[in-house]
């Protein structure tokens, strides 16, 4: 049922992920990243805006051996059950996984 949660943000678009989210995270959004070799145990994100969204940077790969890797800005939406993934993500992201 991911269709009864698209919903348009009227606060945040790509400038605003790219410059002022990616600048109180301190980290650029779709950047490449060194791949992980272990876990993050703790994630520090941010407040944003006045709808007070929350964000947090995640480093995503997808589980291959030469997949690169990239700093992803999330939101969090406590009544969503579900995590989605931009066109412009899964276009850097190149995978035949996605549905």
């Amino acid at each position: 049922m991911p269709q009864l949660y698209d919903i348009l943000l009227s606060d945040v678009d790509d400038e605003i992920l790219h410059n002022e989210i990616s600048k109180e995270l301190g980290q650029a959004y779709l950047s490449r990243t060194p791949a992980l070799s272990e876990p993050i145990r703790n994630i520090t994100g941010t407040v944003w805006g006045e709808n007070f969204r929350v964000f947090f940077p995640i480093v995503v790969a997808l589980p291959r051996s030469d997949s690169p890797s990239y700093l992803i800005h999330f939101l969090f939406d406590s009544g969503s059950p579900h995590v989605f993934l931009s066109h412009k993500v899964r276009g850097v992201l190149k995978s035949k996984h996605f549905h």
